[in-house]
């Protein structure tokens, strides 16, 4: 092999790792939680609770190959006499580094795989308050980023299609 081929293969290897696409959580953290406690864990009428728990997702640019996902948890346990025994909200922040990922690619990326790493931090934050706050923590369910996703594009396409 001549020297010019090993040049040529070294250019064409190094443009080819310069374009791999990157994604890389950066960092994470808890930008807001609250927990209130409505109706004391150890009242009568209070040992079985039902949490019905909303997810809701903010993505936002931050700087050059940055996105900020925001992830949302939003929840409330009721009684066996319907009344509230608890309310749950956690914002919970990963910063992700992106690089040479096609456009078309970028959204499905930051809905899905991001929460995706997200959640169960999230999760175990959620379920840790409310062990401490005494009550009996069920287990969370994980939610598939993938249907959300696909549902908001569906909700998105329908949106645009009305008068």
């Amino acid at each position: 092999m001549s020297k010019e081929q090993k040049t040529t293969e070294t250019q064409n290897e190094t443009t080819e790792q310069q374009a791999q696409a990157i994604f890389k959580p950066l960092g994470q953290f808890v930008r807001d939680f609250s927990f209130e406690t409505v109706k004391a864990p150890f009242e009568e009428g209070n040992a079985h609770q039902h949490m019905n728990l909303n997810v809701g997702l903010n993505i936002q640019p931050k700087a050059e190959n940055q996105h900020e996902v925001a992830l949302k948890l939003k929840g409330d346990a009721k009684t066996e006499a319907g009344e509230t025994a608890y309310i749950v909200e956690l914002e919970y922040v990963g910063l992700f580094h992106v690089e040479n990922v096609p456009q078309e690619h970028l959204a499905p990326l930051l809905a899905v795989e991001a929460p995706s790493l997200l959640f169960p931090f999230a999760r175990h934050i959620v379920s840790g308050m409310i062990s401490d706050a005494g009550f009996k923590a069920g287990s969370i369910d994980p939610v598939n980023f993938g249907a959300l996703f696909m549902q908001e594009m569906k909700r998105q396409e329908a949106e645009q299609k009305q008068p």
